[in-house]
């Protein structure tokens, strides 16, 4: 009886561990005729140009609802919103010019020249916009300022303190 049983255990360990052999073992090749698997996050749309533009109007459209900015505030409010905007759609100019494709693999050279456009046509925005947020934030109310101070989600990453997906950090960790 104990022998049956030990073949037992020792029959259930071998399939159990062929099974789970099999689970991580990459596939083999594709048989003739198949298609080739294609790499992860080949299924993912393109990267569009105007997702990052999107993603500030929508930002901005939430912090003027937020805000319930006053007449005089709408003014100032409007003049930096252009700003910010206009660089936003220099940005988004650039991206399109931009010679990479979907699937294209430019050289490094290639990748910090546009990373070098796209940064000086970012600080170019930035001092732009800047004079116009300065009067805008001056006519705030304090309560005002604060929901303009609070960073939007993914707006600081260099952020230690707090953690987006676990809330605010302990000190004891």
């Amino acid at each position: 009886m104990l022998r049956k049983m030990l073949r037992l255990a020792f029959a259930a360990a071998l399939f159990t561990s062929a099974l789970a052999l099999a689970q991580t073992l990459p596939p083999g090749p594709p048989a003739p005729g198949q298609a080739q698997a294609q790499p992860p996050g080949a299924d993912r749309p393109p990267f569009d140009c105007t997702e990052r533009y999107a993603r500030l109007a929508a930002r901005l459209a939430y912090l003027q609802v937020k805000l319930e900015l006053t007449a005089d505030q709408r003014a100032l409010w409007d003049k930096w919103r252009d700003a910010v905007t206009s660089g936003a759609d220099q940005r988004r100019a650039q991206c399109k010019q931009s010679s990479f494709q979907p699937g294209a693999h430019p050289t490094i050279v290639e990748r910090q020249a546009q990373f070098g456009r796209i940064t000086a046509l970012r600080a170019q925005a930035l001092q732009t916009a800047q004079p116009a947020l300065e009067a805008l934030y001056q006519a705030l109310t304090p309560e005002q300022r604060e929901v303009l101070d609070r960073p939007m989600m993914g707006g600081d990453r260099h952020r230690h303190d707090h953690d987006w997906r676990r809330g605010p950090q302990r000190q004891d960790d």
